[in-house]
C-alpha cells in the first residue's frame, strides 16, 4: 500500500483517510485509492515496515494527526470513513498483513487489534554464514563479473562481517558483502583481476570501517 518514500512522508492520518475538501490539494486517502484501483474492497493489503510510521507510542492529538489512528478505525470497525468522500466504505472482507522488524514501536492500542501475531525468529549466525557463502557471495560474483575463484571469502571473514550487522535478517549482511566486492574490484589492476584475492578478517575490518566512516 505504501512505498518506502510514502512511509517516510506519511505523517498524518489524513494521508490514509483523505483530506477535507476545503483544502486546495484535497484528495481521497491511500486506502480508497487502492480500493478504486483494484475495483473492490475484497482484497489482501500488505503494510510493509508498519513500525516505521510516526506517531510512536500513543494516539497523537496534534494537528498533523497520527496515521495509527486511521488504522485503528479500519482494524476495529472494519470500515473506512474517507474524509474527502464523506462516506463509509465497508472493509469486512479486507485482510491486512502488517510486517515489521520490531513491535516495540507499534502502539498497544493497535497491537490489541491484530487477529494474530506471528513472530519469526532471527537468523542464527550459522544460518547467515550459510546464506552468505552459498547465495550472497555467488550473487555478487555474477553481478560484478568476477572470474570464478578470483575473490574467496573464508568463513572467519564472513563471521567478521556479521559483527557489523544491526538487523535481524540478511539485508545488512548483503550490503556489507557488496561493499567488500566494490572495494576489491575498484582496487584491482588488469593483472590483479586474474589473480586470487582472499578476503581475510583484517580486510573485512579495514573495508567496513572505511564504509562506516563515509556513511
Amino acid at each position: 500500500l505504501l512505498s518506502r518514500r510514502q512511509r517516510q512522508m506519511c505523517i498524518r492520518d489524513r494521508d490514509i483517510l483523505g483530506d477535507r475538501q476545503v483544502y486546495n490539494s484535497a484528495n481521497v486517502g491511500k486506502l480508497v485509492e487502492v480500493f478504486f484501483k483494484i475495483g473492490t474492497t475484497d482484497c489482501l493489503i500488505q503494510l510493509d515496515e508498519f513500525d516505521k510510521m510516526p506517531g510512536i507510542g500513543t494516539a497523537s492529538l496534534s494537528k498533523d494527526g497520527n496515521p495509527y489512528n486511521a488504522f485503528l478505525q479500519v482494524f476495529s470497525e472494519k470500515e473506512v470513513t474517507d474524509t474527502f468522500l464523506d462516506v463509509e466504505i465497508p472493509c469486512n472482507n479486507t485482510m491486512f498483513i502488517c510486517t515489521c522488524n520490531s513491535m516495540d514501536n507499534i502502539p498497544a492500542f493497535i497491537n490489541n487489534r491484530f487477529d494474530a501475531i506471528i513472530r519469526i525468529p532471527a537468523y542464527s549466525d550459522t544460518l547467515l554464514v550459510d546464506i552468505a557463502m552459498n547465495h550472497i557471495i555467488p550473487k555478487y560474483m555474477q553481478k560484478y563479473n568476477v572470474p570464478e575463484g578470483s575473490i574467496v571469502f573464508s568463513e572467519r571473514a564472513v563471521r567478521e562481517v556479521l559483527k557489523y550487522i544491526d538487523d535481524f535478517g540478511a539485508r545488512r549482511t548483503e550490503h556489507h558483502i557488496e561493499s567488500i566486492f566494490k572495494y576489491i574490484v575498484a582496487s584491482w589492476s588488469d593483472t590483479e583481476a586474474l589473480a586470487k584475492t582472499r578476503v581475510t578478517v583484517a580486510m573485512v575490518k579495514t573495508i567496513l570501517n572505511l564504509s562506516l566512516i563515509h556513511i
